[in-house]
């Protein structure tokens, strides 16, 4: 090989590495690859971009302390750091055993996008090319959507996710990358009389008028969703209603437990 036909094919591999770079980061601003929420087995956004923290701070937000099956909760991931001006995430869920928990409704879909796969795989949560908010300045940035808890109790579920605080150059330099998890706890096992909504040892119409509450007044949380499951068909809704008015004013069935 001459020397001149060398250091032309040197020349034009430095020049790919060169744009490689940007382009790979510019292709991740559209949403990242799945597996990188921190969350055990996984890797973090620093197997593209920079280094780990800075000074910022990313958070999980409306995580119930314990969830109830089939309930559905709005889910805020939020990330800052001062001097940076483009943004993303992801985020999983995941049971004891490691397989996804519940189910992601996406409910801004500029902003967000779902990873969708079958069961036991894991299911992510990421960032759309609007949902970097490019040119947004320190923060913080939100991302909203919503988690369907699990139809049964699988034991304590645990959220992770990852956030990058990127400065905007389109390469992997001057990026910081931030986790977070947090834990929701099994719901107790508390049938100890079907349809006692309020749980003060008697089914009757204020169990109803609390139920009713609960579901569309935000009322006071139920004492145990299990009891309050009248049908014994998760998510507890206006069905249980119904099957309460049935057993308590038209002889109906006794309530049961899931």
């Amino acid at each position: 090989m001459s020397r001149r036909l060398a250091v032309l094919i040197t020349g034009g591999l430095i020049l790919s590495g060169v744009t490689l770079v940007p382009m790979m980061v510019a292709s991740y601003s559209s949403g990242p690859l799945d597996g990188l929420t921190g969350a055990p087995g996984e890797s973090t956004c620093t197997a593209c971009h920079g280094t780990a923290a800075g000074d910022g701070s990313l958070s999980i937000l409306g995580v119930p302390t314990t969830y109830i099956p089939g309930q559905g909760y709005t889910i805020t991931v939020r990330l800052e750091d001062e001097g940076q001006q483009r943004w993303g995430f992801e985020l999983t869920a995941i049971d004891p055993e490691g397989a996804g928990a519940g189910t992601f409704i996406i409910t801004a879909p500029t902003l967000t996008q779902l990873s969708d796969h079958p069961a036991p795989s894991r299911d992510y949560v990421k960032h759309t090319s609007n949902g970097t908010f490019n040119g947004a300045p320190h923060g913080p940035v939100n991302w909203n959507f919503t988690w369907q808890a699990p139809l049964a109790n699988i034991g304590q579920v645990r959220f992770y996710a990852a956030g990058n605080a990127a400065n905007g150059n389109l390469t992997s330099t001057g990026d910081f990358i931030y986790t977070a998890s947090r834990t929701a706890n099994a719901p107790a096992v508390c049938c100890d009389l079907p349809g006692d909504v309020n749980n003060n040892g008697s089914v009757n119409i204020i169990d109803i008028t609390y139920l009713i509450a609960y579901l569309y007044k935000s009322g006071p949380a139920l004492p145990c969703p299990d009891e309050a499951n009248a049908n014994g068909i998760y998510p507890v809704n206006i069905i249980d209603v119904a099957y309460l008015l049935s057993t308590l004013y038209k002889n109906g069935p006794d309530p049961v437990c899931p």
